[in-house]
């Protein structure tokens, strides 16, 4: 394992630094553990990253929005899944919040459950137009059909 702790000035800049230092850790065959923030008297705010010693399996991207805490169902995450939560301060008032979301890098044979949201290999998926389905999402999902029920991108969108 490989601790990273890097500083940052305000949220915009703290993003570019997430980005360059993934990139980096990327490009020497590590991936991304754990993110946490610091905070220090006279140098500001820093991140402090823990990485394994196995290749990235998962994309990540680091967002930030003020004010209150969004929901992890929140539409403006889209397909993404938010892995952690870390608290924006200004002299010690919350202001608002940084998101660490993930999505699995999915494989030539795989496909993303619309339920669920699980990874699975496309042979043991139904498939509905571009959607795949998971045998274990599957009673539900034929249920919603017949009912005349929204799916995927229609049902987010309502």
């Amino acid at each position: 394992m490989t601790a990273v702790k890097k500083l940052y000035n305000y949220p915009a800049h703290g993003v570019r630094v997430f980005d360059r230092v993934l990139k980096e850790q990327a490009a020497l065959g590590r991936s991304l553990l754990s993110l946490s923030k610091g905070y220090f008297l006279g140098s500001g705010v820093s991140f402090r990253f823990l990485f394994s010693d196995a290749p990235p399996s998962v994309q990540y991207e680091l967002t930030y929005f003020y004010g209150r805490r969004r929901e992890d169902s929140d539409p403006v995450f889209q397909s993404w899944h938010v892995s952690t939560v870390l608290r924006m301060r200004a002299w010690w008032i919350p202001i608002g919040y940084f998101y660490l979301l993930q999505k699995t890098v999915l494989g030539e044979n795989q496909a993303r459950c619309v339920e669920c949201a699980g990874v699975f290999d496309v042979e043991e998926m139904i498939a509905h137009g571009s959607y795949y389905v998971c045998a274990r999402c599957k009673p539900a999902f034929i249920q919603r059909l017949t009912e005349g029920g929204l799916v995927g991108d229609d049902l987010r969108a309502v």
